[in-house]
């Protein structure tokens, strides 16, 4: 059972992975707005997809696989780095803020949304 999660995380990871690299080539947003958009959108999608999806192997596939992939800590960490060495504290702080605080909140959001669909989909049972 272990290998399937472990097929289905490495697929959605493909899939996370293509789709912030295509959508990051049509993009017309600077480097700092589209980490920013990837990563509040990973969230939202990880926090409906922990209420609203039953199986785990699906739960892995969208969660660990597509959004550990689609978002991107590392490109954060270097953006903040570049932010350091030109002396661009503001940038920084607003970085950490937009991405730390936006993306608790979008979380939790789609776990919201998440129980919400649930809830219908037991009423409509």
């Amino acid at each position: 059972f272990m290998k399937d999660l472990l097929i289905f995380s490495i697929l959605g990871g493909i899939l996370g992975a293509l789709s912030r690299f295509y959508a990051f080539e049509i993009s017309t947003f600077c480097l700092w707005q589209n980490i920013l958009i990837f990563n509040l959108l990973g969230c939202l999608i990880a926090g409906f997809s922990f209420i609203a999806i039953h199986n785990k192997k699906v739960k892995y596939f969208i969660i660990n696989g597509f959004c550990g992939a689609f978002t991107s800590m590392s490109a954060l960490i270097f953006l903040l780095s570049e932010n350091l060495k030109n002396y661009e504290a503001n940038m920084i702080a607003i970085n950490l803020l937009a991405n730390c605080i936006l993306g608790t909140l979008l979380s939790l959001l789609g776990l919201l949304l998440g129980s919400c669909f649930r809830h219908k989909e037991k009423e409509s049972l």
